[in-house]
């Protein structure tokens, strides 16, 4: 493939993982597809991170660094693609890595169908060291031909699919917005749902193109009553932007689950700072009945073990 037919600018926010980097830098430098740049944008960390990325920087000057201090990787991101020069954007955490002829496969995709914004590849779960691979079932896990309908009732349900499965046309940054740094979590969802809400395309690719590590440290097991908070937060971001009743009923569904989730697990915890959810510009009547209501989530769950 020739390699100008764009340039693919990968993004990586990195706190504290130094150790995980050398692996991704590598898969990135044997990429069959070699116009791209990797912005760095280290978010505060306090090990050797530093030092390694400007010794490669040296080496290839593909990769950069941005330095800034903790904001969350959200931030990160959103400061990686305002800095990007490519006219394609890759995200990836640093932990995890991608197959080689991801980058070429994309943009050939890309190249044959000029209509579409974002191609997406399948990808597998692995975990730390390396003693496992494998894959829920992703025939579920396709954007259909409403992908709004699809972020909005699907989206860590039966659709899962991590952020360095795809690859976006910069334009859609441009055009609709970046990650919201207010969310430490979701932040993937919540510029999906911006994504599709304003008519982005996606494209599917059959391809193993991300591989996503699963250890000790991944922002997916930690803090899960901030996991829980966010998808609330995200949910009560888009109530005034949902188009008709069927969209609505949808968005009633989640807020009340999410809501729930995070009432119980708050509780659990003993965790009581519902501040930000208690805030955030939803009716009050709404949060209220979500509230109220959150005990009967349990229910089924329960019922469910006991008729096991």
């Amino acid at each position: 493939m020739m390699n100008d037919d764009g340039k693919i600018s990968v993004i990586v926010p990195n706190y504290n993982y130094a150790h995980y980097l050398p692996e991704l830098f590598a898969c990135l430098q044997q990429q069959t597809y070699s116009n791209w740049e990797c912005i760095i944008v280290d978010d505060g960390s306090s090990d050797n991170s530093i030092t390694l990325i400007e010794s490669l920087a040296k080496e290839d000057a593909r990769f950069k660094l941005i330095q800034q201090a903790n904001a969350g990787p959200a931030a990160a991101r959103a400061n990686g693609v305002a800095h990007a020069s490519g006219d394609f954007i890759q995200l990836i955490d640093a932990d995890d890595y991608i197959s080689k002829e991801k980058f070429e496969r994309a943009l050939n995709l890309f190249k044959e169908q000029p209509s579409i914004d974002i191609v997406y590849s399948d990808y597998r779960f692995v975990d730390v060291p390396f003693t496992k691979e494998w894959k829920e079932d992703f025939r579920k896990n396709k954007v259909g031909s409403q992908p709004f309908i699809d972020f909005l009732s699907r989206w860590e349900l039966d659709l899962m699919i991590p952020i360095h499965s795809f690859v976006f046309r910069k334009n859609c940054f441009d055009r609709w917005g970046s990650m919201d740094p207010q969310f430490q979590t979701h932040e993937d969802w919540d510029l999906h749902l911006n994504f599709s809400l304003n008519g982005a395309r996606y494209q599917y690719d059959d391809h193993v193109g991300a591989y996503y590590r699963i250890h000790g440290s991944s922002s997916s097991r930690t803090d899960l009553t901030k996991n829980r908070r966010d998808i609330a937060l995200v949910l009560a971001k888009y109530l005034p932007l949902v188009r008709n009743d069927f969209e609505k009923r949808l968005w009633r569904e989640r807020y009340f689950q999410a809501v729930a989730q995070f009432m119980i697990d708050a509780r659990v915890r003993k965790q009581i700072n519902w501040k930000r959810v208690m805030d955030h510009p939803v009716p009050k009547s709404l949060k209220s009945a979500a509230i109220w209501s959150s005990p009967l989530y349990l229910l089924p769950k329960v019922f469910g073990k006991l008729s096991k």
